[in-house]
């Protein structure tokens, strides 16, 4: 291998390595995020809308005069909610420490 290749290896090898600190670095940025009080405040109120909406949703669902496309269109933004809902409630956990209050309606 001439210099030139192994010139050009090394510089791939240093931008691999910058790359990867860089990678770390933000996930390091981002659980220090995720670990913050506000971030934890931001979840709460996400899932306190989501809970919202589901609520006006189901009252959508069960109405009966309401065309069906409509009515199929709640049962599938319902089934969205719960999952993102759910998935909320497990970073929640997972950020708190595992300590979540259940809030009731």
């Amino acid at each position: 291998m001439g210099q030139r290749g192994v010139a050009r290896g090394e510089i791939a090898e240093k931008e691999r390595a910058a790359a990867q600190e860089e990678a770390r670095l933000a996930a390091e940025k981002e659980a220090e995020r995720k670990a913050s009080p506000k971030y934890r405040d931001e979840l709460k109120a996400k899932i306190r809308a989501n809970k919202a909406e589901i609520e006006e949703l189901k009252e959508v669902a069960k109405d009966k005069s309401l065309d069906k496309d409509v009515i199929k269109e709640a049962k599938t933004r319902l089934r969205e909610l719960d999952s993102e809902t759910r998935t909320l409630v497990a970073e929640l956990k997972e950020y708190s420490g595992g300590r979540v209050k259940r809030s009731r309606p």
